[in-house]
């Protein structure tokens, strides 16, 4: 009864951390992606700038993109992290609840007649 509690809880929640996981991990790729297409952008128009200042411009505007691309990039790390750190915890309290031992104790007695 307990154990089928606890097999009940344990797959809702490493499901409810899946999900969130999968969100999160679309979410920031996608911005990646975004960020990949900007640059590209950028690069097309470097080359066909017909003056100096508009390639430095360019340029500028493509290192940018690039350390806000690999400023991503590492939140997309921190946050896989994050998700194995709580899927940890999470069987860590699996865990400890299984080790649980129960034990009675008499606090103590009472007699009676009649």
């Amino acid at each position: 009864m307990v154990n089928n509690r606890n097999l009940t809880f344990f797959e809702e929640e490493v499901n409810n951390l899946d999900h969130w996981a999968d969100d999160l991990k679309y979410g920031l790729e996608q911005s990646i992606k975004e960020t990949d297409q900007q640059i590209k952008q950028v690069r097309r128009n470097a080359k066909i700038a017909a003056t100096l200042e508009e390639k430095l411009s360019l340029q500028n505007q493509q290192h940018e993109l690039e350390r806000t691309r690999n400023k991503q990039r590492r939140e997309l790390f921190d946050r896989q992290d994050e998700v194995d750190e709580r899927r940890e915890a999470l069987i860590e309290q699996l865990e400890s609840k299984l080790n649980q031992q129960l034990y009675t104790e008499d606090l103590f007695v009472i007699t009676w007649s009649l």
